[in-house]
């Protein structure tokens, strides 16, 4: 008996070993330790002798059934279980994403029907001072909206191949993203969720190459759930866990990525600034059109990296080439040329009408306009910052 207890011990270690190695969670991996020695204590019965029990081998077998049946119950309540409220409400939640979703839909194909019918669509308003502009300005993530996030990331199982916190991702099909926050900026995890060919994890290329990452989240997810999601996975800034680089699924080179620091939480209390000139809306700020760090942070706006309802370079380019048609070309010297800092800046706080160009006043401040305009300047001239004169 002690050596077959002993066997059983080698084999239940061994099972709990392999089953941690492969990413069971550890509850399940006690389970398959527990069904070893219910296997063991099974051999044990059919290497026991025989007893004489006349005419009570009808009572043995309930006594048998009902021992088993305990051992199974007892078992069964350690492992988690469904339930049904919980299951009903996240199916009324995937299907209110889906509501959402055709809602959105008939609205855009409603505006594109008034566009092409020459009705003008309400602008938003111009803004007027730094105190408005700051005001306007977005604000870090509220702790219900990272919740709600998570609550989409729940709903939509990404656990089923992701880790956080060392749950999840049983088989080895996505990135652990603890630290997935302090590695991609948000714009990045939006287009990686609603196109998961925009770039590649290291180290998962035969997955990328598989398909593995569902490509049907554009169509499922409702944009506020994406924006929820969103922010949930840009709290997750574990630097103790390594998060994948992002890789050029073309050349397979890492992707150049700022990744913004993290803001205070919505509400949290702030330092009082330092007292600082107010900065207007009719000429550029002295010293800005050639400052390194104004124009660094005038990117980080322009590729929708400070705030990414605004991403510029989705229409003008990255590179200052226009991807739309009818966008401005930044390259071109005689358009900037022709353009004073007061006309600049409207066009870009009050947009353009009839064309494509949007009013960024209620997304951007007063100084992030100035510094995306800085940051435009330099694409004429290959890069190099000078001085914008007016006409």
């Amino acid at each position: 008996m002690l050596k077959s207890f002993f066997i059983a011990l080698v084999v239940a270690s061994a099972v709990f070993l392999i089953t941690n190695f492969i990413g069971f969670p550890v509850i399940f991996s006690w389970v398959f330790v527990g069904f070893v020695f219910i296997g063991w204590l099974f051999l044990l019965l059919l290497d026991a002798r025989p007893m004489a029990m006349p005419g009570r081998p009808l009572l043995s077998i309930v006594i048998f059934f009902l021992l088993a049946s305990s051992v199974l119950f007892l078992i069964g309540n350690f492992v988690p279980q469904y339930d049904p409220r919980e299951e009903i409400a996240k199916v009324k939640r995937l299907q209110s994403n889906f509501v959402k979703k055709e809602l959105a839909a008939q609205q855009e194909a409603l505006q594109a029907e008034m566009e092409a019918a020459g009705m003008q669509v309400a602008a938003a308003q111009p803004i007027t001072t730094t105190e408005e502009a700051t005001a306007a300005a977005p604000q870090a993530p509220s702790p219900e909206l990272i919740a709600a996030g998570e609550t989409v990331y729940n709903d939509f199982e990404c656990y089923n191949c992701h880790k956080i916190g060392g749950k999840g991702g049983v088989k080895r099909r996505g990135p652990a993203l603890d630290n997935v926050g302090g590695v991609l900026s948000a714009d990045l995890v939006r287009e990686k969720i609603l196109d998961p060919t925009v770039f590649i994890a290291e180290g998962f290329e035969r997955e990328y190459d598989k398909g593995v990452m569902p490509d049907t989240y554009s169509v499922q997810m409702a944009p506020d759930s994406v924006d929820a999601l969103v922010a949930y996975l840009m709290s997750l800034q574990d630097s103790s866990v390594e998060t994948p680089r992002p890789l050029d699924p073309d050349t397979g080179e890492p992707l150049q990525v700022q990744v913004a620091e993290a803001a205070p939480p919505a509400g949290a209390a702030e330092e009082a600034p330092a007292a600082a000139p107010e900065i207007g809306t009719e000429h550029m700020p002295e010293g800005w059109w050639t400052d390194p760090e104004i124009i660094a942070k005038g990117k980080e706006v322009y590729e929708g990296v400070a705030n990414p309802e605004v991403n510029c370079s989705a229409c003008h380019g990255r590179d200052g080439k226009p991807v739309l048609t009818g966008a401005a070309d930044f390259r071109d010297p005689e358009l900037v040329a022709g353009l004073s800092d007061t006309e600049w800046f409207n066009k870009v706080a009050n947009g353009v009408p009839d064309t494509p160009m949007t009013a960024w006043g209620e997304k951007l401040t007063v100084e992030q306009i100035w510094q995306v305009i800085a940051y435009q300047n330099t694409f004429h001239t290959g890069g190099k910052p000078e001085v914008h004169q007016n006409p």
